[in-house]
């Protein structure tokens, strides 16, 4: 999957052109963050300019910080194209797997939860 500018979209039409705190995550949570797109995305087709879902994922991924080009690149790099609702998976559990990370690091220790 290559990721690159939407091309259909006119440059004002663009997802993260239309809201300079989606310009990169920064602080948000990874839902708040596709939740972000998705409502940017729902707005342009309102008004009579959808958004593919390619065009959603190439938008979300181009956006995200530092700390996911592992999983930006992996998804990347993959010759299959995923869906929508399976990069948002990913996102969720590779955001799941660093807050589990900065934990360990922060106490020094490593807990487990049993079910």
């Amino acid at each position: 999957m290559l990721l690159r500018k939407s091309s259909h979209l006119p440059r004002e039409l663009d997802l993260c052109s239309c809201d300079y705190s989606c310009k990169q995550k920064n602080s948000m949570s990874i839902i708040e963050f596709i939740m972000k797109i998705k409502s940017l995305s729902d707005s342009l087709t309102a008004i009579g300019e959808p958004v593919s879902d390619q065009d959603q994922i190439m938008n979300l991924l181009a956006r995200l910080g530092f700390y996911y080009n592992f999983v930006v690149t992996s998804i990347s790099a993959r010759d299959n194209q995923l869906s929508l609702e399976d990069i948002h998976s990913l996102l969720l559990t590779f955001e799941h797997r660093l807050e589990q990370h900065n934990f360990v690091d922060e106490t020094g220790t490593m807990t487990a939860n049993f079910a």
